[in-house]
């Protein structure tokens, strides 16, 4: 009977490729990643553990002793990467959370009155209107500098930098940073109520 026997070179392509297919079974192996990502093996791999080691994973090579120091390295570094950014993510949703209450706290209710509405309505009345409005925007103005200042001090390191960051999460919206953009609208907003008072105003000093 012939007996096959098993030399190191091919123990070690054996465990190259058991790698590679650990590899695709696990980190590879999510809902639509076809749609979401939509790489080869090497280009994924590239991307996740760096060029050396997909360079020596995927193409034909020995699963050497260098081989499986640089896998591991690399692995453990892109672990404690990922750990990173979910922290940050987490960060980021409570972060996100907490402003839209404030946000949804800060919007008076104030009458959208048009400028014949407004006529009819006490001179009083529409002074503290005025008030209101300023505290909201000023609220909003404070509710800006935190978040700016927020971003700005946030780790970098979890996704390279803030702005990756902001692209990265938000890339569906239209914008990078919902949380400012809707500031400076709800700030729009209150400011052309403003002016719209402060000329009906304007009107009663001029006409009296």
């Amino acid at each position: 009977m012939e007996t096959t026997l098993s030399t190191p070179s091919s123990a070690q392509d054996t465990q190259i490729g058991t790698v590679r297919q650990k590899y695709k079974d696990s980190v590879m192996d999510i809902s639509g990643y076809c749609s979401v990502y939509d790489e080869s093996l090497a280009e994924h791999m590239s991307a996740e553990l760096g060029r050396d080691v997909a360079s020596a994973v995927c193409g034909d090579n020995r699963f050497t002793q260098p081989i499986k120091t640089l896998l591991i390295a690399n692995s453990t570094k892109a672990a404690k990467e990922r750990e990173r950014y979910l922290e940050t993510l987490a960060v980021e949703r409570d972060a996100v959370l907490s402003y839209n209450d404030q946000i949804r706290t800060n919007r008076t209710a104030i009458p959208n009155d048009d400028l014949d509405e407004l006529r009819s309505r006490q001179f009083d009345n529409l002074v503290n209107e005025i008030e209101q409005i300023e505290s909201a925007i000023s609220t909003y103005e404070q509710l800006l500098e935190n978040r700016q200042q927020e971003i700005h001090n946030r780790d970098p390191r979890s996704l390279h930098d803030n702005m990756k960051l902001h692209l990265y999460l938000y890339r569906p919206l239209d914008t990078d940073f919902p949380v400012v953009s809707t500031a400076l609208d709800e700030i729009e907003e209150l400011a052309d109520r403003k002016r719209t008072i402060q000329q009906s105003l304007s009107e009663r000093i001029y006409q009296a």
